[in-house]
């Protein structure tokens, strides 16, 4: 719960009056959606 706070504060001051495709903020969003997708699939290979 601690680490989503402090992303979630972080976001919120890197992204604070920046708007656009090429935003901290978008591009931190995009980062956690593709260590997402490859966290599922090395999860998701059989062991």
């Amino acid at each position: 719960m601690e680490y989503l706070v402090v992303c979630g504060a972080l976001a919120l001051a890197l992204g604070l009056g920046m708007s656009g495709q090429d935003s901290v903020l978008w591009q931190l969003i995009q980062a956690f959606g593709t260590a997402y997708r490859k966290f599922s699939y090395a999860i998701s290979l059989p062991g």
